[in-house]
């Protein structure tokens, strides 16, 4: 099971890269459309189609990193937006993050839209669980928001005291809140982020994409506008590049960020407890399971 979120005005994280299927990605299931360039076509953080399978590719090709920290920032109005424009559409039903090369070899993330593809059932009934869902990449069109600086990310790949990736230093530097704010069974406490957060040390990875779905990013919305309404600056959320340092897993972990000085810093504090639900199903990660992937 996935766990993906250090969730804003909440302190606790989410992450993806819990296992718990060995699914053999080349056997048969329903047949899914292979994505292609799309002349109009824009990726959720504003890539043309050709750009953006082109950092998908070249990540395939070679996945490994040169990147000693990575952590992608984007702005609370591209999370607002992306629920916007994926809960106006009946089919969609969530985003796919990819992991991107740059042509000057530094990470970074490639952010799809997804819809429905149906299920798929593993000939093997001995899997647990033994059917998963697809979720078929695509995509958008006609929204001019993709094509401003608002849904583009910003990406860093250092870990310097004072620039608000706070996941990167000690708890004596930078300590986590008191407070247990990790109620939900895909978050993880503050003291568990730094240390996947710290485990990432470049090298090889083992995921290509992780879906999340539609219902999570209404949650990180709901926490977002949480902070706002406790008089926090909330400007954002930041994806660290992380390793479950038990499993030796690659992942993402997902934090609400506030500006201070300029600076995105990061946020760990409890401002609602809601509890999330019907976030996980078990067919989210590539290589596990890739169907629906470009």
């Amino acid at each position: 099971m996935k766990k993906f979120l250090l969730i804003a005005c909440c302190a606790v994280c989410m992450m993806a890269c819990k296992r718990t299927t060995n699914t053999d990605t080349n056997k048969p299931g329903p047949t899914v459309t292979t994505l292609e360039h799309d002349n109009i076509g824009k990726t959720l953080n504003g890539l043309d189609s050709a750009d953006a399978i082109k950092l998908v590719t070249t990540f395939k090709n070679d996945t490994t990193s040169k990147d000693r920290f990575t952590n992608i920032w984007f702005s609370k109005s591209f999370v607002e937006d992306t629920y916007d424009i994926l809960s106006s559409q009946t089919d969609a039903d969530g985003i796919r993050l990819y992991i991107g090369k740059n042509a000057d070899g530094h990470n970074t993330l490639v952010v799809m839209s997804t819809k429905d593809g149906g299920n798929y059932t593993d000939p093997d009934s001995s899997k647990i669980p033994p059917s998963k869902k697809i979720h078929v990449d695509y995509f958008q069109h006609g929204y001019p928001i993709l094509n401003t600086k608002e849904v583009k990310n910003q990406d860093s790949y250092t870990a310097t005291l004072g620039d608000g990736a706070d996941l990167y230093q000690d708890t004596t530097n930078k300590p986590c809140p008191k407070i247990k704010c990790e109620i939900n069974e895909s978050q993880v406490s503050c003291i568990q982020a730094k240390t996947w957060a710290q485990g990432f040390k470049g090298g090889a990875i083992d995921i290509r994409s992780v879906w999340y779905s539609l219902k999570l990013i209404a949650y990180l919305k709901e926490q977002i506008h949480a902070g706002v309404s406790n008089r926090r600056s909330v400007d954002g959320i930041r994806i660290y590049f992380v390793v479950d340092t038990t499993r030796r897993k690659n992942g993402f972990l997902l934090t609400p960020t506030e500006e201070i000085n300029g600076v995105h810093q990061d946020i760990y504090d409890c401002y609602s407890l809601h509890k999330m639900f019907d976030v996980v199903d078990h067919g989210e990660e590539c290589p596990i399971f890739c169907k629906g992937t470009m």
